[in-house]
């Protein structure tokens, strides 16, 4: 792990007696929820010189949900770490439980980060090789009203579109390895231009393998996710307008024809179209400062 970071652990197989030792391992700040020694469990860790302000934590009973509220250089984050259940049903209760926790944590006000061993795929095609696999549409939909409600989205399926990359794998009874897309980091939508890289690591001594999230933070906003807002205006514009029609052709012209799923293309179009609204809003603002400036410098010559 680099020098400043942040890691979540699913399927810890943890209770009580690991703290002390794993204390002893970890000089930095862990925060669990146990499930039993041999099974569920989960752990956000944090490295020691990460200068931190926690300011909540909490979990649920089952080793399953947690979540931690703190502040790094003044600004203020959610991390979420779940593991999910395997059946669709118990899925779905998780998730409500999950979003019961949620409610609980002034996220609005905050950049929640999603790390999850979710248990299911969104994509047949791209999530999934080998065996027979299906979507669990009861635990889509559940998920992706809390992926709605916190404005967060699959960083690593909107930075590589087409790519097919697996974090789980097994053999199943056919002898036939199966390969599966099911630990996921979902970013802040706020967070997608301090993404610096997003990426699937080989695995060791383990049938899951890690996520890796970089963020360039230095510059994102002091004030919480909802600062950016669209400038009404420019829908007024007409140079905006027909930016916006050719993003989106654009986008659609090269997803379209892709196996990916519908959701997912609405995540990379929202996605373009922000990076478009936000470069469009900076140029239209230096043209603005530009203009403001020749104007002064008129009204100097003309005093002078």
């Amino acid at each position: 792990m680099e020098d400043n970071g942040v890691f979540a652990i699913q399927e810890s197989h943890s209770d009580r007696s690991c703290e002390e030792l794993w204390r002893k391992d970890w000089t930095g700040k862990l925060f669990y929820s146990h499930g039993s020694s041999n099974s569920r469990g989960v752990l956000i860790g944090f490295t020691n010189n990460l200068d931190i302000d926690i300011e909540k934590s909490t979990c649920d009973k089952h080793g399953r949900i947690l979540i931690v509220d703190f502040t790094y250089e003044s600004k203020k984050f959610s991390l979420i770490n779940l593991y999910n259940a395997n059946t669709e049903q118990e899925q779905i209760n998780t998730l409500n439980s999950l979003k019961d926790h949620i409610s609980n944590h002034d996220v609005d006000n905050r950049y929640p980060i999603v790390m999850v061993d979710l248990n299911f795929i969104f994509d047949l095609k791209l999530d999934a090789l080998g065996g027979k696999p299906s979507l669990k549409k009861g635990s889509i939909s559940s998920f992706v009203k809390i992926k709605e409600m916190l404005d967060i989205s699959d960083i690593f399926r909107v930075r590589h579109p087409n790519t097919k990359r697996f974090t789980f794998r097994q053999r199943n009874k056919a002898s036939e390895t199966i390969h599966r897309r099911l630990d996921y980091i979902f970013l802040a939508n706020c967070l997608q231009e301090f993404a610096q890289k997003v990426e699937v690591l080989p695995s060791f001594l383990s049938d899951h393998s890690p996520v890796l999230l970089s963020l360039n933070n230095s510059n994102a906003n002091e004030r919480g996710r909802g600062l950016w807002k669209l400038n009404n205006c420019h829908l007024q514009d007409i140079t905006f307008q027909n930016g916006v029609k050719e993003t989106i052709k654009k986008t659609l012209n090269e997803l379209i024809t892709s196996s990916m799923s519908p959701h997912i293309i609405w995540e990379i179009l929202k996605y373009e179209i922000r990076k478009f609204s936000i470069k469009f809003s900076k140029e239209k603002a230096n043209i603005k400062n530009g203009v403001k400036l020749i104007h002064e410098n008129i009204i100097i010559k003309f005093f002078e």
